[in-house]
């Protein structure tokens, strides 16, 4: 029967009249402190606390209340009719799985075992209030910390008459707005939630009302709370149905509202009254209620400590549903709720902003590893099967954490950090994951997490930081992919590049220095700049940003929006989380396969495994060719390549193979070792929290040192081994100068000329002719490349043929304006002996001669080449051009004169006939050789040349032409060199 007894009125009052009420001057005032300039603080955070040494606190169970005593009447309720309608509803549904004569009985096979023990509503508060102790374990097994019951085992109960009216306002408006109505379930909610669920096949809705919610966390066993069924879904409506009879609206309302998880240790609306606004339950005013209201439904993601932002965005969500609701319909209860109207919310506009403004600080607890325990926490509250049990099952939680690295690493950072105080260092982070398994091994969240003054509680590992340099080796694996090798080599010269609105960019170095043609692994290995931002405009930033997102770098977006960062990308103007930037590197040294991160290897119950668990590692994805990653393997790891710029004694250098990147921000405010052995994967970040720079710390002098300890400490546990070679990776003697196969002027130069470098199968060295040293056979008319179309006026010259990395701007013309007019760029080419006379410094050309190029006729033929002539010789030929303009006919002396004398100038073209006649009869015995030129109107020139033999001398003192053209005049002649007259 539908018949209830009527509950005796049990809130007088209570509620704030409309338009609000003033705060009490105690609450203006929260914790307020300006927001830092950086990344939003951690999650709460637990204080130091030596293993073992945590005793778990007694649980403290509400105190009975004494119900007022009522005279009760039987009535027939709206919400027992809806109730019916429901019910017979969800009858329908059970008919589907049991059949229609078994519903009546299967809603008493459901309900009556669960009700057996719950006689009361007290038996109710005593399930809700159940806790056992739940443990965080390292991979030993020792308890780093020991979970016992919120806010260290104790728990403020508070009855519904003692809560503001505000809170349970904002609940409603957000959970539930016809909760006062509905008979625990929503009926319009079941009918759209079969319709959804029919229409996809599975169970995609749920349509859970707030007597549902409570009845999961309290009434159904811990495997049921998260399986999606329609079984499961119609057990969970009919305990709450039941509960919705057995219980009156407002005793549902206060177990409810002193259940709920409010992040950050806060279980019951008490506690989160008092962790974030030091205030209890009653006063919450509308802007607290807001904010408050929101959080329990993903605690995790609108976590006023660690996500303040979204939190805030959550608290605006939430007022706009209240305004919505306005005028919430109490049904028959005796809650009194006020009216929430444009007016409360402008009202309360100045609390809004105090809240906007105030940096909620995280709670503290006793726990070893603090920053390790909070973000296992984290994890197990951010889970939607473990969160809403982890403090009433009694969890050992196993984690990944190893002890012995874990103290190693803050061994390193505390001494690092002190022998550096006087430079203005004050903090450090470190993480170490094994790049087998991505299992994270030691997290040091801070170098003092109970120091207030460095900010110890940020957790600088999963706070975004910029890399520095250390971002540099993805830029050349992403050039790697396009084809460049550790060979390749890049002009480390002054260069600009013209930012329209922005004037220009001129990446310098380091130490502001040029050193000219540097090959990749040089640029790597002492982390130049200039060639790295070549790097990075000759693939582009989409390029690189959908290269680290391969490897697990979330923080800087995705390659559909590179425009937000320019070529000092590739200098480190991002900014990445430690715990990701750390595991990128993990996935350079497992050959380049990617797996995700965990912290949790199982979770045990009384001994037993959970379902789900242990932790399965994934296969992983192969996201950058092993070949590939190996080349940045043997770069990172090469000592001797990283001399120039760190020495010989450097941090970076070991006695065992491990790979090292460094990197520094502008000012030093950030500076960072991110390394790897085949064991291990170690990133170390140095700075200091509030952002401050220090005084000439760099990567090396900084990071380093803690790197280095904590590497060498750790060869013990996990001893370093070569990096394994990829099949088909393969070395090459190639030309120093530009990295491909040696051609024969390479090999002639005065220094050493080649080096032995290591390749892969999908880049291997490019071939000869990609050379910078082109030898080719120039046609001399046209300036073509000679071939087949202009086979007779050509000449072998050798070309210095830069190739252009940049798609913007000209590289080579930066690098011949270095090589030519500055002291180093002289110093290069005379060490190898390339003067200008040996080598044409503007590039050789692209084109070589077609069908429709313009050929000359140009030839003699008398004299004879090797002919013997004496006296008057009649020199004839051609000499003819399209678009012709002159020829000239000079001699010389020798088969190689050192100077010319001109025999004469023409401007009429002639074609097989005789040119000229020269008298030989005053010439010494020897050879002559006569050289023909033509010109066309653009200037083009080709030549043609005879060397003969003139037997014996005459009288006459000079060679005389017996025949001359008109204009040929006027008479031209070398230095030192007899002119003929005519």
């Amino acid at each position: 029967m539908c018949i209830r007894d009527r509950p005796t009125p049990r809130i007088q009052g209570g509620a704030n009249p409309p338009g609000g009420a003033a705060v009490p001057p105690h609450q203006q005032t929260t914790r307020p402190s300006p927001r830092p300039q950086m990344p939003p603080p951690p999650p709460p955070q637990p204080q130091v606390q030596p293993r073992g040494q945590q005793p778990p606190p007694q649980a403290v169970r509400p105190q009975r209340r004494q119900r007022p005593q009522s005279r009760r009447r039987p009535f027939i309720t709206t919400g027992c009719i809806l109730r019916f309608v429901g019910i017979s509803l969800i009858g329908v549904m059970v008919a589907m799985v049991f059949g229609a004569a078994g519903s009546a009985i299967y809603y008493s096979q459901v309900t009556a075992p669960v009700f057996r023990d719950i006689q009361d509503f007290e038996d109710l508060q005593a399930r809700a209030l159940q806790f056992e102790t739940t443990r965080i374990r390292d991979a030993e097994g020792n308890i780093l910390y020991q979970i016992n019951a919120p806010e260290g085992g104790l728990r403020d109960y508070v009855e519904i008459e003692e809560i503001s009216p505000y809170i349970i306002h904002a609940t409603v408006s957000t959970e539930e707005r016809e909760y006062f109505t509905n008979p625990g379930f929503s009926i319009p909610g079941i009918i759209r939630a079969v319709y959804q669920n029919v229409q996809e096949g599975a169970i995609v809705s749920g349509a859970s009302t707030i007597t549902q919610q409570l009845t999961r966390a309290l009434l159904l066993p811990e495997e049921e709370r998260t399986e999606r069924s329609i079984e499961r879904k119609i057990r969970e409506i009919f305990l709450a149905a039941e509960l919705g009879r057995r219980f009156s609206k407002e005793e549902i309302l206060e177990l409810y509202l002193n259940q709920n998880f409010y992040g950050n240790f806060a279980y019951g609306i008490e506690a989160a009254a008092d962790t974030y606004f030091e205030t209890d339950a009653s006063g919450l005013t509308l802007a607290q209620a807001a904010y408050l209201a929101g959080i329990p439904q993903a605690p995790a993601v609108w976590d006023p400590v660690r996500a303040p932002e979204d939190a805030l965005l959550r608290q605006t969500q939430v007022l706009s549903l209240m305004l919505e609701a306005e005028c919430i319909n109490t049904g028959r209860t005796s809650i009194q709720l006020p009216c929430v109207t444009v007016q409360d919310v402008e009202a309360a506009r100045p609390e809004l902003q105090q809240i906007a403004e105030t940096q909620f600080e995280a709670p503290q607890l006793a726990a070893s590893y603090p920053h390790w325990v909070v973000y296992i926490q984290q994890q197990l509250e951010a889970d939607p099967a473990l969160g809403p049990a982890l403090y009433t099952s009694g969890f050992d939680v196993y984690t990944t954490l190893d002890p012995r690295l874990q103290d190693l690493a803050q061994q390193q950072v505390n001494a690092t950090i002190d022998a550096l105080a006087g430079q203005n260092v004050t903090n450090a982070s470190v993480i170490i994951i094994d790049p087998d398994t991505g299992a994270i091994l030691a997290m040091v969240g801070s170098r003092d997490f109970n120091s207030e003054a460095i900010d110890g509680q940020v957790n600088i590992a999963l706070t975004l930081q910029q890399p520095g340099s250390s971002i540099k080796p993805f830029t050349f694996l992403a050039a790697f992919r396009r084809g460049w090798t550790p060979a390749t080599v890049l002009w480390d010269v002054p260069i600009e590049y013209a930012i329209p609105g922005f004037g220009v960019y001129a990446p310098v170095n380091y130490d502001g220095r040029y050193r000219g043609p540097v090959s990749v692994r040089s640029s790597i290995a002492n982390s130049y700049n200039i060639p790295s931002v070549l790097a990075l405009d000759f693939v582009g930033v989409p390029d690189l940003l959908r290269l680290l997102n391969q490897v697990g770098i979330t923080s800087l977006g995705d390659e559909t929006n590179p425009n937000q960062y320019g070529l000092s990308l590739t200098l480190g103007a991002g900014e990445v989380y430690l715990l990701e930037w750390t595991n990128a590197f993990a996935t350079l040294a497992n050959g380049g396969t990617y797996r995700p991160t965990y912290a949790i290897e199982r979770i045990e119950i009384d001994g037993e495994v959970l379902e789900g668990w242990p932790y399965q590692v994934p296969e992983g994805q192969q996201v950058l060719d092993p070949t590939l990653t190996y080349l940045m393997q043997d770069i990172m790891s090469d000592d001797e390549a990283r001399v120039p710029a760190f020495g010989f004694n450097s941090p970076l250098s070991r006695p065992y193979t491990a790979a090292a990147k460094t990197g520094t921000t502008d000012d030093f405010r950030d500076n960072w070792t991110m390394g790897y052995t085949t064991e291990l994967a170690v990133g170390v970040w140095v700075g200091n929290t509030d952002n401050s720079p220090m005084l000439g710390v760099s990567g090396v002098t900084g990071a380093g040192p803690i790197w280095q300890g904590i590497m060498d400490g750790s060869q013990q546990w996990y001893p370093a081994q070569p990096f394994e070679r990829p099949a088909g990776v393969f070395d090459q003697t190639v030309c120093r100068d530009d990295g491909t196969i040696p051609s024969a002027f390479c090999i002639d130069l005065p220094i050493e000329p080649t080096t032995t470098e290591v390749f892969s199968p999908v880049a291997p060295p490019p071939d000869t002719d990609e050379s910078i040293y082109q030898e080719l056979q120039i046609d001399t008319f046209t300036g073509l490349i000679a071939n087949e179309f202009c086979p007779n006026f050509n000449e072998t010259q050798v070309f210095f043929s830069l190739p252009n990395p940049s798609q913007t701007i000209d590289v080579p013309e930066f690098a011949r304006d270095w090589l030519l007019n500055t002291e180093p760029g002289r110093n290069w080419l005379n060490s190898r002996n390339l003067t200008p006379d040996r080598i044409d410094f503007e590039g050789a050309p692209f084109e070589a001669c077609g069908p429709d190029t313009p050929v000359p006729e140009l030839f003699i033929s008398n004299p004879a080449s090797g002919s013997q002539v004496t006296g008057v010789v009649e020199v004839r030929g051609s000499a003819n051009v399209p678009n012709f303009d002159r020829y000239i006919l000079d001699f010389g002396l020798g088969a190689d004169p050192q100077g010319w004398g001109r025999v004469l100038e023409s401007n009429d073209p002639i074609v097989d006939g005789e040119i000229a006649r020269i008298d030989l009869s005053n010439f010494q015995a020897g050879q002559i050789t006569l050289r023909l030129i033509v010109l066309d109107t653009a200037g083009n020139a080709a030549e043609t040349q005879v060397t003969f033999d003139v037997l014996a001398p005459t009288p006459t003192p000079t060679p005389t032409p017996t025949q001359t053209p008109e204009d040929a005049e006027e008479t031209e002649t070398d230095e030192g060199t007899p002119t003929p007259e005519p």
